[in-house]
């Protein structure tokens, strides 16, 4: 009966008691530099942030056609780069180039000799 009336005692005056220690934490406060927040607005910032992008390709075209018309064929390969900014009051910046090289094609120059025509399909190929 007394253990049972010492536990609630003790229960409910619980006091916490510590001894003294350094609490630098008051002192800290004024010295304590905050943490760097990155400025979004800036152009640097969105230069910072930017992406590269890089692409190949390759492609083939042929022509065969019906009778004495000539047959035309192209095979080219290619590719690219861009970068882009980060976006900069809602707008982007970029700037990139392209390349296509011509790996193997028949004469594109030359006209048919039916028709007179020269080639429409297969030069479109190179023309970006």
């Amino acid at each position: 009966m007394y253990a049972i009336l010492w536990l609630l005692f003790a229960q409910f005056t619980a006091v916490d008691a510590t001894a003294q220690t350094a609490d630098t934490s008051l002192a800290d406060d004024e010295h304590r530099e905050e943490p760097k927040q990155n400025d979004t607005t800036t152009l640097l910032h969105a230069f910072r942030k930017g992406s590269i992008e890089g692409r190949f390709r390759y492609f083939f075209i042929s022509a065969i056609n019906e009778g004495q018309l000539s047959d035309y064929y192209a095979n080219a390969f290619g590719g690219g780069i861009k970068y882009q900014t980060a976006s900069f009051h809602h707008f982007k910046f970029g700037l990139g180039g392209f390349y296509t090289f011509n790996l193997c094609s028949s004469n594109l120059a030359k006209p048919d000799s039916i028709t007179g025509s020269p080639n429409r399909y297969e030069i479109g190929l190179f023309n970006i």
